[in-house]
């Protein structure tokens, strides 16, 4: 369903560590007879897309082999800075490589500049050989 957002108001209210914001959305033609007064909706807003964009899992961002340790943390939004990434390279060897991170969200985070291409197998996680993820070819 898709909708319009005429006014959001401030003030959240936090339920068990979750803010809930009031506000007032327009439903799309025909989808209006699915919504009630008092109801209650999770939205997701986009504010802006883009598209054709290098995406990584934020997990890879948060991942460091055991022999590598390092305060830098990402977080979700627009800032832009250098990180490191790992990559498997030559039959399960981990290679760092630097990227310069863009716009985020809940599940990844764009890569602006760097050594990393479409097709890096990064690694999330260092439980499982098979838990390393091949970034995805753009539509």
């Amino acid at each position: 369903m898709f909708g319009t957002v005429f006014a959001l108001y401030n003030g959240a209210l936090l339920f068990t560590y979750v803010a809930h914001f009031e506000g007032e959305i327009g439903a799309a033609a025909g989808s209006a007879s699915l919504l009630f007064p008092g109801m209650t909706a999770r939205l997701s807003i986009v504010v802006e897309e883009t598209r054709a964009a290098l995406k990584v899992p934020n997990a890879a961002l948060r991942f460091r082999p055991q022999s590598h340790t390092s305060d830098d943390r990402q977080s979700i939004g627009v800032r832009s800075e250098s990180k490191t990434v790992w990559v498997e390279r030559n039959s399960g060897e981990a290679q760092p490589v630097t990227v310069t991170t863009g716009k985020g969200d809940d599940s990844g985070t764009q890569i602006l500049s760097g050594g990393l291409t479409q097709g890096d197998p990064v690694i999330i996680g260092a439980s499982d050989r098979d838990r390393s993820s091949v970034l995805p070819t753009p539509q």
